[in-house]
């Protein structure tokens, strides 16, 4: 599922980031957050939302995690679907999805090997 390098930056990051902490708090007093989204711990500590790694905010393991998912050799950097699609299996933020368009409009080689999507020509 995650590295066990990223497993160990997320609990490390988690003590700096309040609202991770309130969450984690809240949960092993076995109170549910007050909230409609489904938050609860792992077994190696980490707090997951929807079954998913919630990554505290911030942003050195926020980047951590867009490259490993997004700067993979055998996909040759794929584009914004399959980069979300790769992140939210494993990981959730709040406003991941815009985070990741950025990292993808910011990456040289994303836009080298991005196909161009023009009509044909038309007669001279």
């Amino acid at each position: 599922m995650y590295r066990t390098e990223i497993k160990d930056r997320i609990l490390e990051a988690a003590n700096a980031d309040l609202q991770y902490r309130g969450l984690v708090a809240k949960l092993q007093q076995r109170e549910r957050p007050q909230t409609k989204e489904s938050y609860t711990l792992g077994t190696d500590g980490l707090l997951l939302y929807k079954n998913r790694v919630y990554v505290p905010n911030v942003q050195e393991l926020k980047l951590a995690i867009l490259k490993e998912m997004h700067n993979v050799t055998y996909a040759r950097h794929p584009g914004y679907h399959k980069t979300v699609a790769a992140i939210k299996s494993h990981y959730f933020w709040p406003g991941m999805k815009r985070e990741i368009i950025e990292y993808i409009a910011r990456c040289m080689e994303s836009q080298k090997v991005k196909a161009e999507h023009r009509h044909p020509a038309g007669l001279l």
